[in-house]
């Protein structure tokens, strides 16, 4: 899937330490990564690589615009030293930006207690406990724009034993809390940098699911929703609302021989005005602080059906 004009990001970068590095101009024929549309809590991938001494760190970062911008290290990848690097003042340039949302692959299986808080690293959160209870989990503290978690039920008993979700901070769609109360039931949580919202997960079963055919197209999205859009037997037009966020999956494998084209009225969709989608893959969009839609968090998904 293409990044856009965010693969023309290259810019200077000062600043010494681990932490916060400030950004300067864009390098020649290149853009700053407000310039490309990042936005206050944008999270991209990038190598940081200083222009006098032996260092470079690929990582995580956040993007901050005040004050000229910076950009903050939120996970390190790896490095000249395979350490993070702390950073020997001077010029220092950001290049190979690719806009992505945090997936910190870490699964934990909550095996006894009747809670469990997650910390900023746990992506996945398996309910398998040896004693059957209600399990009351906590999402992350301090989650950036575009995290997403799971929490599952691996037991299969949560129609007895509910699995209580609730934020740290914040709500979830628009309430304190969300519970699990189907046997096998898994959630997905994405954080809109205000709330987290919650959909189904690509391994939720398929009757908890939303099934798109041709025969539906054009199809009116409804904001925190997912659907499996089927394109089997043809291409499928997908028209979002006017603000949300909207999970779309390709659970047959079929975008590749029948894409779907999504739109917003009046408006584009991720710098576009008809955005295709055309690879296997889960893909939400969502509206940004100024209403416009953008790819908010992609998923390779090759699901056999």
């Amino acid at each position: 899937m293409a990044h856009e004009v965010f693969e023309l990001v290259e810019q200077i970068v000062t600043g010494e330490g681990s932490g916060a590095l400030a950004c300067g101009a864009a390098s020649a024929n290149r853009l700053t990564l407000a310039g490309a549309g990042a936005v206050n809590g944008t999270t991209f991938l990038g190598r940081v690589e200083h222009q006098s001494a032996a260092e470079w760190q690929l990582a995580l970062w956040t993007f901050n615009p005040a004050a000229g911008g910076t950009i903050t290290p939120l996970l390190f990848l790896k490095s000249s030293t395979g350490t993070p690097i702390t950073f020997a003042a001077g010029t220092k340039i950001l290049s190979g930006v690719e806009m992505v949302a945090p997936r910190i692959h870490r699964v934990h299986t909550v095996e006894s207690g009747s809670s469990y808080a997650m910390t900023p690293l746990d992506y996945e959160i398996i309910v398998d406990k040896s004693v059957a209870g209600a399990t009351a989990i906590t999402l992350p503290p301090d989650p950036v724009r575009g995290q997403t978690v799971v929490v599952s039920d691996g037991k299969g008993d949560a129609g007895t034993n509910n699995i209580t979700v609730a934020a740290a901070a914040g709500n979830i769609n628009g309430l304190a809390t969300l519970v699990i109360s189907n046997n096998f039931g898994t959630v997905t949580f994405s954080y809109t940098g205000t709330q987290w919202i919650a959909g189904l997960s690509a391994n939720f079963a398929l009757s908890g699911a939303i099934v798109v055919t041709p025969a539906m197209s054009p199809l009116e999205a409804v904001s925190g929703l997912t659907y499996w859009v089927d394109t089997r037997t043809g291409a499928i037009a997908v028209h979002l609302p006017e603000t949300g966020m909207v999970t779309l999956a390709d659970r047959y494998n079929s975008w590749t021989t029948n894409a779907v084209t999504v739109t917003r009225a009046g408006g584009e969709v991720n710098g576009v005005e008809e955005y295709l989608a055309e690879d296997p893959m889960e893909i939400t969009f969502a509206t940004d602080g100024d209403g416009d839609w953008q790819v908010f968090q992609y998923i390779d998904l090759y699901v056999a059906p």
